[in-house]
């Protein structure tokens, strides 16, 4: 298929709001663990490997769904990529970018007594659930769905794309390149960090900035989009933090609430997918009027759509409930354990006897040979 003036697998939409929105966390992230990051925070001792391979794979998450052809699919075809995007945008990129970050590295955001009240308040439980599944179905609502943004904000919004490609210019130039050759970089790190930067700006260029990329009948920005894309990642990232929230100062729950969370939070999806299953005509004029992509009718691509809220999305969740259920039966083990020791120290004194009796045994017997 020819999407504008390009193959559609080659229709990748790099924007620069979303494109900073996932680059300046990966660039700080990057930081915090180099060792000018770790001297900052005053920590002696590299990051377990674990950490980045999380955190970036949970980017890759996000780029994937943002700037792929999927997002052109979601923005302008299929409902179904629409869908798909929302999988990673909530179920699959959040929780990787959490698993990613020790919780050393946000610590001192927190120190602070009214940054840790919103934090708390922002992650409790009922209020993470409650902004989540509210935006997931407040975006869902056809009206906002096919919302098509007036010239006017088109325009403003490519102004503001300018502006910010403005600013990671004079970042690159003025503040980035200068640190590295006045921190004495080796010419293989400076030469990457320029290659960087380069490719983001030619990639915004080409990506966003370019009206051949885009049909004729199409905006090539549409802020309503980046918005709701962007707000889904942020809700999704609030709804993990009662489970995977890394701050110190902000408590996670414990495994059996959790497992009540996260399978209370199926509920919310599977009755917006159902809705979407069992109506029995197309609900979003954006999909029902595009061009056929792979034989797929609006009312099809619908359903497949629903599907995908209803059971695919709740994969993830399952799996996290289960996990959380084998690490509440592990700590109700191990306490059990301490427990007993406690109540019958002997035991394991008789315990450690009779497992050694045999080892001196064998000893004697070597002796009188």
């Amino acid at each position: 298929m020819i999407f504008g003036a390009l193959p559609l697998w080659l229709a990748w939409n790099f924007e620069p709001i979303p494109l900073i929105a996932v680059a300046l966390p990966a660039i700080a992230y990057a930081w915090a663990i180099s060792p000018a990051g770790l001297r900052w925070y005053g920590r002696e001792t590299l990051v377990e490997a674990k950490y980045p391979r999380y955190f970036y794979a949970g980017i890759a998450a996000l780029a994937l769904a943002l700037f792929s052809p999927l997002d052109i699919l979601g923005m302008h075809f299929l409902l179904t990529a629409h869908m798909i995007q929302h999988v990673f945008f909530s179920v699959i990129g959040p929780p990787l970018l959490l698993l990613g970050i020790p919780g050393w590295m946000v610590e001192p955001f927190f120190r602070g007594a009214r940054m840790r009240r919103v934090g708390r308040f922002l992650t409790h439980p009922f209020v993470a659930f409650g902004l989540y599944n509210l935006n997931m179905w407040v975006w869902h609502v056809p009206f906002l769905l096919d919302a098509t943004p007036s010239g006017g904000v088109i325009a403003a919004t490519e102004l503001l794309d300018y502006a910010l490609l403005l600013g990671a210019l004079l970042v690159a130039g003025f503040l980035v390149l200068p640190r590295f050759m006045r921190a004495g970089s080796s010419t293989v790190s400076l030469a990457a960090s320029v290659l960087v930067f380069a490719g983001i700006i030619a990639l915004t260029v080409v990506g966003s900035l370019s009206v051949a990329n885009w049909p004729v009948s199409s905006q090539p920005h549409n802020p309503v989009h980046t918005v709701m894309n962007l707000m889904f990642i942020g809700t999704a990232i609030l709804y993990w933090c009662p489970i995977l929230n890394p701050v110190p100062q902000l408590p996670r729950i414990t495994p059996v609430f959790g497992m009540l969370y996260m399978f209370i939070s199926t509920q919310p999806m599977m009755a917006l997918g159902a809705l979407i299953v069992f109506s029995g005509q197309p609900l979003y004029s954006i999909y029902a009027g595009a061009p056929s992509i792979w034989g797929f009718t609006p009312l099809g691509d619908q359903q497949l759509a629903g599907l995908i809220m209803w059971l695919i999305m709740d994969i993830p969740l399952i799996v996290t409930i289960t996990i959380l259920f084998f690490r509440w039966m592990a700590s109700q083990e191990r306490a059990q354990r301490e427990s007993e020791a406690l109540a019958h120290p002997e035991d394991d004194l008789i315990w450690q006897t009779t497992k050694q009796a045999p080892e001196h045994a064998s000893s004697r017997a070597r002796g009188t040979e």
